[in-house]
């Protein structure tokens, strides 16, 4: 089974698979009720430290090269000196987070880019961002962008792996392509100067997740497979 078709594509590349035993079948999220009543929205942000009225940016992902989280970073830091109100959260652990910080730390941006760390609640955080990044340089599908789609959150994504079928790019969400800040800080720029586009991005995001990766249809298909095997 796999999740998108650029990995059934691969698995032939390779060889890995006889092209009769493949299959594709989206991965499927939960629904998440976004967005959250306001005293939640509210209390997630006085625990995040973040100003009442400031633009959220996020990135959810282990801190390691194969997520570019230095890119989103450097992409930060630019897109910091053109909105100056705009605050920068960074979810989770790993190997490079001491050198992600001494970055933000020598441009002095401490107050505006910030590392929570690992987070059990990492998914619910995404209902106060305005827009949600991920800049990988490989990905598999990167479940965090459905869920922030779901949630009504548009995105911005790297042209890598199975992202360019989790995300329409300029419906839902703008792909571009990866190891490039400068390319991941315009995208940022554009939808936080377009709070229309940023609305209507989300609203066609919800609807593209509930159509295409609901969990009925997952067990619905994997279903099917079982049922042939078996007879």
């Amino acid at each position: 089974v796999a999740l998108t078709q650029r990995e059934r594509a691969d698995l032939l590349r390779y060889a890995a698979v006889p092209e009769r035993k493949i299959t594709v079948i989206h991965t499927a999220v939960e629904p998440i009720q976004l967005p959250m009543d306001k005293p939640e929205c509210e209390w997630l942000r006085r625990e995040c430290g973040l100003p009442p009225e400031a633009k959220v940016v996020g990135m959810i992902a282990r801190l390691e090269p194969i997520k570019g989280v230095g890119y989103f970073t450097q992409a930060a830091i630019q897109v910091s000196a053109v909105f100056p109100d705009a605050v920068f959260l960074i979810v989770g652990e790993g190997s490079q987070r001491p050198e992600l910080e001494a970055a933000v730390r020598k441009e002095n941006l401490q107050q505006r880019i910030i590392f929570l760390g690992w987070r059990e609640n990492a998914a619910r955080l995404i209902a106060i961002m305005d827009v949600l990044v991920l800049a990988s340089l490989n990905e598999a599908v990167g479940l965090v962008l459905l869920e922030a789609q779901a949630g009504g959150i548009p995105v911005v994504a790297t042209n890598v792996g199975g992202i360019p079928e989790v995300v329409l790019d300029g419906t839902t969400g703008i792909i571009v392509e990866p190891k490039n800040s400068v390319a991941l800080a315009l995208a940022i720029t554009a939808l936080l100067s377009d709070e229309l586009k940023r609305k209507s991005m989300g609203e066609a995001g919800r609807r593209f997740v509930q159509d295409k990766y609901s969990a009925q249809d997952l067990v619905g298909k994997l279903s099917l497979i079982y049922e042939k095997l078996l007879a």
